[in-house]
């Protein structure tokens, strides 16, 4: 099962490091996840399509719901762990609807909120949704299963696999803060750093891993946020501003992730990457920290950007 995850956008390599004397690590339950997004998967279509709701005609803010709205689930074929998971579908709800991903539990059949995202269309017109897990950090092997759906949860649709392999993320969470000798790497010193590998430019539409090494210890959670360089410099603020959302003009992706095992003297980390909802030609910018528990501490930093083109 997969403990949480959220979703984000992109980075890039060039790395600051921020040099912090000690830091002490709570242990705590994983934190509750909010945002993340196809691949083309083969097999196991398990409940796609299901569809609930009223008939009639609605409005919403993003516009004028049809009389039979749907949401439809690609299949996903059967995983590994590593491999990031991508749960994508379509819908015929309005361009801007909220679609909320849900995990299953396989027990006792209770959903647990995972990310939230909006519909946009694709190059064909069609509304397309999509959420991306990368599944290192968080899943352990065994059946998945997710529910997507409206806020309200009148129209959903559910989709299942298999994930096998060994889990290879943490076995507990902690929450890094200033004043501890724990948490770093035995043997590494009381000044731990985050890096940020190089990552090249890319474009709208791109899915990939943004990655990198620590000295903090496995299981310290990180908390990555990409967004559009305009942000820190209002000066490259583009002349004329889209007020639709999935131009993405105005987006900030976070994303929280754990730090997990690696060899020698560092650790590594991994952050899902989607540019579905991104502007163009654009430089972004990338913040990968140290978090608290409710995301408002940050203090170890690792830095880079990229371009979009």
């Amino acid at each position: 099962m997969m403990l949480t995850q959220f979703s984000i956008l992109a980075m890039i390599g060039i790395t600051i490091i921020v040099l912090c004397t000690g830091c002490i690590t709570t242990e705590s339950p994983a934190p509750a996840t909010v945002s993340i997004p196809p691949e083309s998967p083969s097999l196991v279509p398990v409940i796609s399509g299901t569809q609930t709701g009223s008939t009639t005609t609605a409005k919403t803010d993003s516009g004028t719901v049809p009389e039979s709205p749907f949401i439809t689930i690609d299949p996903i074929s059967d995983k590994n762990t590593g491999d990031l998971i991508i749960i994508s579908g379509t819908t015929n709800l309005p361009s801007g609807a909220s679609i909320y991903l849900k995990e299953v539990n396989e027990s006792t059949g209770e959903l647990s909120m995972r990310a939230n995202h909006i519909a946009c269309p694709d190059t064909h017109g069609v509304n397309r949704w999509r959420f991306i897990i990368d599944s290192t950090p968080w899943m352990r092997p065994g059946t998945q299963r997710f529910h997507v759906s409206t806020p309200k949860g009148d129209v959903n649709s559910s989709v299942q696999f298999n994930l096998t392999g060994t889990f290879l993320g943490p076995e507990k969470i902690l929450y890094y803060k200033s004043g501890s000798k724990s948490a770093t790497i035995p043997g590494t010193g009381s000044y731990p750093y985050i890096t940020v590998d190089y990552i090249d430019d890319h474009k709208k539409g791109d899915i990939f891993r943004i990655t990198g090494t620590t000295t903090l210890i496995e299981g310290t959670m990180l908390q990555c946020t990409v967004r559009p360089e305009y942000y820190e410099d209002r000066s490259k603020r583009p002349a004329i501003i889209s007020k639709d959302d999935c131009d993405g003009q105005f987006i900030i992706a976070g994303a929280p992730t754990a730090v997990v095992k690696g060899t020698g003297d560092t650790n590594r980390w991994i952050c899902p990457v989607d540019l579905i909802i991104s502007p163009e030609n654009i430089g972004m910018i990338v913040h990968v920290s140290t978090t608290n528990e409710y995301y408002t501490i940050k203090e170890i930093f690792g830095n880079a950007t990229f371009n979009l083109s």
